[in-house]
């Protein structure tokens, strides 16, 4: 089994690349419901709740960006 992507133009499916198929040939095309991709995401929402200290964890973050050494002169 192969994936090619496509557009729908005028109606029709028409390939984004060369597909080697003979005239006539059937396929059977998948449109992919991009909703469920999304749906996992979503159920994973504020799955680090009470587990991180985000306030702990973004000032550790601020201070180890901070330059330990003096800026040279330009």
């Amino acid at each position: 089994m192969a994936t090619i992507r496509a557009h729908i133009k005028n109606g029709r499916i028409e390939p984004l690349e060369p597909v080697e198929l003979p005239e006539g040939t059937e396929v059977e095309v998948v449109i992919p419901d991009r909703r469920k991709d999304f749906a996992r995401f979503d159920a994973s929402f504020g799955g680090w709740r009470g587990i991180l200290d985000f306030e702990a964890f973004e000032a550790g973050r601020q201070q180890s960006r901070k330059l330990t050494r003096p800026v040279p002169p330009l």
